[in-house]
């Protein structure tokens, strides 16, 4: 499993730089073939395939520990924001099992603009999936509250997550 993390990304040997062309044009070329209402839950389920996978690989090649908590939780995935995505993921203070992610530079929507909706549900997939992953299998989802690729003038996309729920 020797430096799998590039290869997770698709890129040929850096980390990091899952962004920018490598994430957002496909989610908009995706958008386009199929329609938002048909592409949303496609690009979510491709994340949700890559977090697991993200999981032990960070676990693996980057030491990172299984979650005990959502503190942890959290530090995991702003770490994994800055090693996989290339981008700052704040997380505000959170308590109990709704969670407000901010994601600065968000790889599903950098340099993407007028976009009927939110567009980063790839990236709302991994973060899903990476959690759940973290806790031990305890059931989490992901959905994007706003975005930049539908309104530039935000400073961030913002995400829920939901922990120890479905939805």
């Amino acid at each position: 499993m020797k430096n799998m993390l590039p290869k997770l990304a698709g890129l040929p040997g850096k980390i990091g730089l899952c962004s920018q062309l490598n994430i957002s044009l496909p989610t908009k070329g995706i958008h386009e073939m199929l329609g938002t209402k048909r592409a949303k839950p496609v690009l979510y389920q491709l994340g949700r395939n890559i977090g697991r996978e993200l999981g032990a690989v960070l676990e693996k090649e980057h030491g990172f520990k299984k979650a005990s908590g959502t503190d942890a939780l959290f530090a995991n995935i702003e770490k994994m924001g800055h090693l996989f995505f290339g981008c700052r993921i704040s997380t505000p203070k959170n308590s109990g099992p709704i969670a407000t992610l901010r994601i600065f530079d968000s790889p599903g929507c950098a340099g993407i603009s007028q976009m009927p909706e939110p567009c980063c549900d790839y990236v709302a997939g991994v973060i899903a999936s990476f959690s759940a992953y973290q806790l031990g299998g305890v059931p989490t989802s992901c959905i994007e509250i706003s975005c930049r690729g539908c309104d530039p003038t935000l400073p961030c996309c913002e995400f829920e997550l939901l922990i120890g729920t479905l939805k």
